[in-house]
């Protein structure tokens, strides 16, 4: 009786099964949104590992979506997939279909698109899911997730050197740019500008932008768009008493979007004190509404 029990047993560890994984994905951004627009462009990049004693063939005859294994990207709050859950992408992936395309165990397969994604403020994570819609049958279901963790701001700027002369002004930055794909509203964020070796009298100005209800300056302590204030400013400036520090942060109370924030950033400048001589490295750094940092970025301010 023993025998037969160990025979049994064995064969129910060598039993043919089908076990999918998404081995690793990424989402890159290619592309930023225009003005007045949420949409990115994307590189997805993700691998389908089988796991599994039996060999499964991913797209089937060619031409025919109906036989493919379909892999799907959710958009989702937490890292689980749940019904609340949508589509990310508004599509789904079911690799190249032009022919068989079978991958053995510890085999992989992959796929490398260009996508478009409109930032949103209603999810978290990317989750990818191989055969999300269960047509495959599977010795584990519950492994066919890959989490991206999307909350992760950007500055993309900074690195160069700017000159100016003595109590002239100049921007900072005016190229920088903010990436997150889940922010479209930074209210309850920050932005921040800090001046290392600054003197007496150099100072941080804004350049007003815009018109009516679209003109964006610096009122005192307030940052206003229009009649609306949306910001609320604190300045430190540099002296003996403080080691000559200097920095500009920008608390939003109200709505701001990437537009908005651009303006911002790329409109502020220094002007160095008229008796002003070295240089002087300014960093940027962002805060979302989530409370998530951006990397710093910087410049070098050559006085001449």
């Amino acid at each position: 009786m023993r025998a037969e029990s160990a025979l049994e047993s064995l064969e129910t560890r060598v039993l043919p099964a089908v076990d999918l994984i998404i081995s690793t994905a990424t989402v890159n951004i290619t592309g930023d949104p225009a003005v007045g627009s949420n949409q990115y462009s994307l590189n997805v990049l993700y691998k389908v590992k089988n796991l599994g004693t039996t060999p499964i063939d991913l797209t089937g005859v060619a031409n025919d979506p109906s036989d493919n294994v379909k892999i799907r990207i959710y958009a989702s709050m937490d890292t689980v997939v749940d019904a609340g859950d949508g589509n990310a992408l508004g599509f789904d992936f079911d690799g190249i279909d032009n022919g068989p395309h079978v991958i053995g165990q510890n085999e992989e397969s992959g796929l490398t698109a260009g996508v478009v994604f409109n930032a949103r403020q209603t999810f978290n994570f990317f989750i990818v899911k191989v055969d999300f819609d269960g047509q495959v049958t599977e010795s584990n279901e519950n492994n066919n997730t890959f989490v991206i963790d999307a909350q992760d701001v950007s500055l993309v700027g900074g690195g160069g050197t700017v000159n100016v002369a003595p109590k002239a002004t100049v921007p900072l930055d005016p190229t920088v740019k903010v990436r997150d794909l889940n922010t479209v509203n930074f209210k309850d964020g920050n932005f921040g500008a800090t001046v290392t070796g600054a003197q007496l009298k150099d100072k941080f100005l804004l350049t007003q932008t815009g018109d009516g209800d679209d003109r964006l300056r610096m009122a005192g302590k307030k940052l206003k768009l229009g009649s609306k204030t949306i910001g609320t400013v604190v300045k430190v400036v540099p002296k003996e008493s403080n080691s000559f520090q200097m920095s500009l942060r920008v608390e939003f109370t109200g709505d701001v979007n990437r537009d908005v924030l651009h303006r911002l950033m790329r409109n502020l400048s220094f002007r160095p004190g008229s008796k002003s001589t070295g240089s002087r490295l300014v960093q940027f750094q962002v805060k979302d509404n989530l409370e998530n940092l951006s990397n710093v970025t910087e410049t070098t301010v050559q006085i001449t």
